[in-house]
């Protein structure tokens, strides 16, 4: 019984913590970071498989990466994720929906013998509000999404920003994971 309790409060916090952004208690801006591990790897070898994986995956409008020679002990990358439409569940169905969603971020690879930590943030995020053909622009950080403009009640606008907070956690996290595995994949000269 203990155990059945246990697992069950166990998943009462992973449902009520996901998609909650982490927050930097110094700055209380989003950032995403971790420190990971790879025994056995030098910095020059974890420099080239974060290199590799910031030139092919983080797609940003002016393409900026900085990669600042093959001893470095850091890798800075723009990256934009674009986002398919996401209902609001409000007004006229089809016509009111959050569209044109892009979210700018800035991606760092710091390097060491053995590890690496990754750090996601300087957030961007831009949208347009269609409704009944009346488009509005937004852009804000992912803490302060503007509020819907046909939203009144505190309970709606909390959930329109919970539903784009949850989108953009959701991605920035398979991401993240992507990079992760890349990182953990030992090479072998017969991969390519």
């Amino acid at each position: 019984m203990k155990n059945l309790i246990a697992i069950l409060a166990l998943n009462v916090f992973y449902l009520t913590s996901f998609g909650q952004l982490p927050i930097d208690a110094e700055t209380g801006k989003v950032v995403y970071t971790e420190v990971v591990d790879l025994n056995g790897l030098n910095k020059k070898d974890i420099y080239q498989k974060a290199k590799l994986w910031v030139v092919s995956n983080l797609k940003a409008g002016d393409n900026m990466v900085e990669l600042e020679g093959s001893n470095s002990d850091q890798i800075v990358g723009t990256g934009n994720l674009v986002f398919d439409d996401i209902p609001t569940g409000y007004g006229n169905g089809k016509r009111d929906k959050i569209t044109s969603v892009n979210l700018n971020f800035k991606f760092i690879v710091f390097i060491k013998d053995g590890k690496y930590k990754y750090e996601v943030s300087n957030f961007l995020l831009t949208y347009k509000w269609l409704n009944a053909y009346v488009w509005q622009e937004y852009s804000s950080d992912l803490i302060e999404i503007a509020p819907a403009p046909l939203l009144k009640k505190e309970t709606d606008i909390e959930e329109y920003r919970s539903r784009i907070k949850s989108t953009a956690h959701s991605a920035l996290n398979s991401l993240i994971q992507d990079f992760k595995s890349a990182m953990s994949k030992s090479q072998s000269s017969e991969d390519w």
